[in-house]
């Protein structure tokens, strides 16, 4: 099911295309202390980094970014984004970030199965994977909810002096 303003919506979440309009409210999102928390890349996000994103990635078609709605009323919680896509094998890496005060309520599970449909329906993906760092939970249980499986990968990664482990999920489409 889907709505005119966006590509594609199913129970209660609605996704559509990144603009650069879209800027700041990512930024606000990215560098908030929850989403920084549970992200791997620890850089704050500036407007440079953005603007290099779209014309390096975006508009490359090395990745795609969408912004997350609930479909209701429009309001928007979060991004989701396709990074290092390969049309030649038909793979891709899903990423996500949701506002704070939208986490746990099941929009990021919506939202990871809405791209899944995208990358399988409209892209050709066969594979999507996945970074998490170890202990997000809430993460792991959207992705295992959606068919993703533990990949033998890992990685680590220090954060201010602590080491933390990288957890890789996988799906085929």
């Amino acid at each position: 099911m889907t709505d005119n303003k966006y590509i594609i919506s199913q129970n209660g979440v609605g996704l559509r295309l990144m603009t650069e309009a879209d800027t700041d409210k990512i930024i606000g999102w990215r560098n908030s202390k929850s989403v920084m928390d549970r992200f791997i890349v620890k850089t704050p996000l500036t407007r440079e980094i953005h603007h290099n994103w779209i014309e390096t990635k975006i508009k490359t078609g090395m990745a795609r970014q969408f912004i997350v709605c609930l479909s209701d009323n429009d309001t928007e919680i979060g991004s989701v984004y396709f990074r290092d896509i390969d049309n030649e094998n038909h793979t891709a890496e899903y990423g996500v970030f949701i506002s704070e005060e939208y986490t746990g309520k099941g929009y990021g599970t919506v939202a990871l199965k809405l791209m899944k449909d995208i990358a399988r329906d409209d892209m050709g993906i066969k594979t999507l994977t996945a970074r998490i760092v170890e202990g997000n939970i809430p993460s792991i249980r959207a992705f295992e909810k959606n068919g993703f499986i533990y990949d033998e990968r890992t990685e680590s990664f220090s954060d201010n002096g602590t080491d933390k482990k990288v957890v890789f999920m996988k799906c085929y489409l």
